[in-house]
């Protein structure tokens, strides 16, 4: 859960800031066993400034992530129960639009993440061998661009690319059987009344080869599908 504050210091730029809360739960079946585990929720912060431009569209927004640390509990082989903790990494995210032509806009975003060193480890309650059960090597950088159209009054059509670099990441750890990635995605929004607006999009993502040990993972892909209704007053 995100909650952002914005203060417009005039009609070019603003600043904005604000908190995030984040749990986790999940399942691990590795060469280690088993791990049930959650969490409670954890905080962290966001702060950012943007630049914008309304007579072309023109808008470039800077936003960084502090890192979020969640202490975990569960059981491992459902027998032993088992504390640890996971620190989702920090990161820092460059928005931007301009308008090109009548009706038609250009967009995109560059996102790094400080995934590298970052791990996910438990110990037994009361002492024991610790399990490294995933360790992150690299950091990662992706990156959107895109081409927004406006048909009519009511409805506006999309489509972006996307692009991670392959990397070792994890590379120790099935966990995660791909690196990197290209995507083309194609999205849609229609106004049904003035305050209320339905978008939606479609992506096709083509997943990096990735090999863990003796075991490769190649020719993997997704598709991705996602719908927003949205109501401004």
């Amino acid at each position: 859960m995100t909650f952002v504050g914005r203060y417009k210091y005039n009609d070019n730029f603003s600043v904005h800031a604000g908190a995030r809360a984040q749990s986790l739960t999940g399942t691990i079946a590795s060469a280690d066993g088993i791990l049930n585990a959650s969490s409670d929720y954890a905080w962290g912060a966001l702060v950012g400034a943007a630049y914008e431009r309304p007579d072309i569209a023109m808008r470039v927004a800077l936003t960084y992530n502090s890192a979020i640390k969640n202490k975990l509990s569960g059981m491992h082989n459902f027998a032993t129960p088992v504390s640890g903790s996971h620190k989702s990494p920090e990161s820092l995210n460059l928005e931007f639009q301009t308008g090109i032509a009548t009706d038609t806009l250009l967009f995109g975003s560059v996102r790094h993440a400080k995934w590298g060193g970052r791990s996910l480890e438990t110990t037994p309650v009361g002492g024991g061998t610790t399990i490294n059960w995933v360790n992150f090597r690299d950091d990662s950088t992706s990156y959107t661009l895109g081409v927004g159209r406006k048909i009519n009054d009511k409805l506006s059509l999309a489509v972006t690319l996307g692009y991670e670099g392959a990397g070792t990441r994890p590379g120790n750890t099935p966990l995660a059987p791909t690196n990197g990635y290209k995507s083309i995605g194609l999205g849609a929004s229609y106004n049904v009344t003035d305050s209320l607006k339905v978008s939606g999009g479609l992506q096709y993502v083509k997943l990096g080869d990735q090999s863990v040990g003796p075991v490769s993972f190649t020719d993997n892909e997704a598709i991705g599908f996602g719908i927003k209704l949205a109501y401004s007053f």
